[in-house]
């Protein structure tokens, strides 16, 4: 891959991997100039292997909404689509690296967020290489307060950081379960694997903003609202039952950690006409979607088992997050810049789901 042989390129190689997933494994290596690195690598074969399952879950997809059409709601091919533009991205290295160059940027001077400096000469479509990093993995509470880390502060660290990446630079990471995520000793966080990550356009990260603040505070009322003024909901529907139904889904799962929630369980719940119908018919981005998801990671991963002190001192750095980064230097609200231009992406993503629909 590198047209080199490895005696040339490292003097040491771990032959046994550190981390393995299913696409890529990474081993630990030093460079001839005495660089300790870690050395992504693809699996043989699996471009392959994927294309394949992406050709059955399509077959499915599209069968699903054949036998059951009330299955539409769901988008179950568009899913399928984005699945298969995500993992043919996870398959070129050389794009990972990039989003890690573009993330270290991002927060070039930020203390909250490391992200380890790529090697781009040690880099192609199949092998990547970055510095390797130290830190205690996110969830490993013991370790974290052992260390004299402060199991609170770095909640609020982590919601300062998904914020930013969000909601300021419309860039975020995607896959930050906590394998992926370390402490530093100063309490810095170290996210690793960037090949999947998200992106959010102005307008859509305004009314998000709205939503998810909403949610995070039990204000079901102003979530309903914005979903109105954002056109994901159709303005002749029912803003009280539609705020009914927001809180029937925030509430069995708010304070919860992440493995105790069902997200399978939930989406049956909305399928079976539980819920008011509206709720799954919205045309989110599913960029969006994922961004959401990260943030219920976000909070979760280091919540203690009593865990409502770190879960309100989640809640106040992501108020105090969306109050400074919704403010733009002209004094004006990302939203008011936004108002326009969403009203029309919104009346075009209704226009588009009507016609799926169809």
């Amino acid at each position: 891959e590198l047209g080199r042989p490895m005696a040339e390129l490292f003097v040491g190689f771990d032959d046994v991997p550190v981390a393995a997933a299913s696409i890529a494994q990474v081993h630990f290596a030093r460079t001839r100039d005495g660089r300790d690195v870690a050395v992504k690598i693809l699996r043989p074969g699996v471009d392959r292997q994927f294309a394949e399952d992406i050709a059955l879950f399509d077959w499915l997809a599209r069968l699903a909404i054949r036998v059951a059409p009330r299955l539409r709601r769901l988008r179950p091919v568009e899913v399928v689509d984005t699945l298969a533009q995500t993992v043919a991205r996870e398959m070129d290295l050389r794009l990972e690296a990039a989003a890690a160059s573009e993330m270290a940027e991002n927060f070039r001077d930020d203390p909250d967020l490391r992200v380890p400096e790529v090697d781009w000469t040690l880099t192609g479509r199949r092998v990547m290489a970055t510095a390797r990093v130290e830190g205690i993995p996110v969830d490993e509470r013991a370790r974290l307060v052992e260390a004299g880390i402060d199991p609170d502060a770095v909640v609020a660290a982590a919601a300062r950081v998904f914020f930013k990446m969000v909601f300021r630079d419309g860039f975020f990471h995607a896959d930050m379960h906590p394998g992926n995520v370390f402490v530093a000793p100063d309490g810095a966080l170290v996210a690793v694997d960037y090949g999947i990550v998200g992106r959010i356009d102005r307008p859509t990260r305004a009314w998000l903003a709205d939503m998810l603040l909403g949610f995070l505070t039990g204000d079901y009322r102003a979530v309903a609202e914005v979903h109105f003024r954002a056109g994901y909901v159709p303005a002749d529907q029912d803003m009280d039952a539609f705020m009914q139904a927001a809180r029937s889904i925030g509430e069995p799962i708010f304070g919860k950690k992440l493995s105790d929630i069902s997200l399978a369980r939930l989406l049956a719940q909305l399928d079976n006409g539980e819920i008011d119908g509206a709720l799954i018919a919205l045309p989110y981005p599913i960029d969006a979607f994922d961004a959401v998801t990260v943030a219920r990671d976000r909070f979760s991963v280091v919540f203690p088992p009593n865990h409502r002190k770190a879960q309100a001192a989640g809640i106040r750095a992501s108020e105090l997050a969306l109050e400074e980064l919704l403010l733009l230097e002209d004094g004006h609200c990302l939203r008011d810049h936004a108002l326009a231009a969403c009203s029309l992406e919104s009346a075009r993503r209704n226009a588009r789901y009507e016609m799926d629909t169809v």
